[in-house]
């Protein structure tokens, strides 16, 4: 699959396999693209900062959160 295929960020798996759908931050519905996530996490400059996923759940960091698929909401640790 070419190109950038779209995905519905309320679906986690869509993408497929190492890959995640990508929003700009905040945005918790609608439509996103699939795209690469990281393999290894904690490599990346500025990765160890926590996010909080439109789940409410806090990942230790963007890139973890790309790897579980999951939307971000905002970053630093979910106050919920």
């Amino acid at each position: 699959a070419c190109g950038m295929s779209s995905c519905d960020l309320q679906q986690s798996g869509q993408c497929g396999m190492g890959l995640y759908c990508m929003a700009p931050m905040g945005q918790c519905a609608g439509e996103g693209v699939c795209k690469a996530s990281s393999l290894m996490c904690g490599l990346i400059p500025g990765g160890d900062i926590p996010v909080c996923a439109c789940s409410g759940e806090t990942y230790e960091s963007l890139c973890h959160a790309q790897k579980a698929d999951a939307p971000v909401s905002h970053y630093g640790e979910c106050t919920n």
